[in-house]
């Protein structure tokens, strides 16, 4: 059952890969008692540090939790209408580094760390849902991965380099390579199939670029800010992203068209990790620091975004 409170707890550290920590000291001040957001989830022990929803079903959340430097840690598929979370990977040693969908929604990618015992070696796993089962696929370090809408590619980001590999065919090329770069958190594809959005680390500054998977060519779309977290809409022409460039350290929850021309910040969010979209684009999941929200984005915003973003 989905509550419209805002829960309150004290006393955790929260962990966003190495980068970012902070110990909650109040809710959101937009989301207590606000119209178009809803509290889904407290944060837990140990605490969500990742969310994605199905890309088939509204009401199943997966999320990674753990807290860093103490075990044990999971893979949830969490129900949000009942409130039940369904374990689907667990760890007493080391952690998940990440954990994705797979298109269908039937499966789930997990990247273990080093000294995973549960999970080696180390490196990407898929797990299978229904059959409890599990299949090591390859260890390629701490590369960024995404899954392409249509199930027949993987988008892999690291080291300055990103790369596609056919899922059949275990082929792997580079299809963009800057040495200067280092890929961030955030890569994501087009709903067609035809774009990967990422973020890329110039210094000081992570901007978002877009590249055409066909021709290689890339835009940056975002000029001078700090990015993390870019998410395509299912219906195609928004991009969700979290900002950490704020004057205050607040990170903010903003939109952008996929051309780069028309950005918009939702309004009195903060600390703001891990957005997501749901299946049919019309709601927003994150994290805050005292659990999982979703936002009714137009009814936030008071307008539809995707044919009228910016006012």
């Amino acid at each position: 059952m989905f509550r419209s409170y805002c829960a309150t707890s004290t006393g955790f550290t929260v962990r966003l890969a190495p980068i970012y920590a902070s110990s909650l000291v109040s809710c959101n001040r937009y989301q207590k008692n606000s119209e178009g957001i809803t509290f889904v989830a407290s944060r837990g022990t140990p605490p969500f540090q990742s969310i994605a929803w199905s890309p088939t079903d509204e009401n199943k959340i997966l999320a990674t939790a753990f807290t860093v430097g103490q075990w044990p840690a999971f893979v949830y598929i969490h129900d949000v209408e009942t409130g039940q979370k369904q374990v689907v990977a667990k760890t007493d040693s080391g952690w998940f580094d990440a954990a994705r969908w797979t298109p269908d929604g039937r499966n789930v990618l997990i990247l273990t760390g080093d000294n995973t015992r549960e999970f080696e070696p180390r490196g990407w796993w898929k797990l299978d849902i229904a059959n409890s089962s599990s299949e090591y696929l390859k260890d390629i370090g701490n590369r960024v991965v995404t899954w392409s809408p249509d199930g027949k590619m993987i988008a892999e980001a690291g080291g300055g380099d990103l790369y596609l590999t056919n899922v059949i065919t275990k082929a792997e090329e580079i299809i963009h390579t800057n040495v200067e770069s280092i890929y961030s958190f955030g890569l994501s594809w087009s709903p067609d199939n035809h774009y990967l959005v990422f973020t890329a680390d110039q210094g000081p500054f992570m901007d978002l670029y877009v590249l055409n998977v066909k021709t290689q060519q890339v835009e940056k779309i975002t000029k001078d800010e700090l990015i993390l977290y870019a998410v395509w809409s299912p219906k195609g022409n928004i991009i969700a992203f979290v900002n950490t460039s704020s004057v205050d350290g607040k990170w903010t929850l903003h939109l952008i068209s996929s051309d780069g021309k028309c950005e918009v910040e939702i309004p009195n969010l903060e600390n703001v990790l891990s957005p997501t979209w749901s299946p049919d684009g019309s709601k927003l999941g994150y994290i805050s620091l005292d659990g999982i929200y979703f936002i009714e984005v137009n009814k936030v915003l008071g307008r539809d975004i995707y044919s009228n973003l910016c006012e």
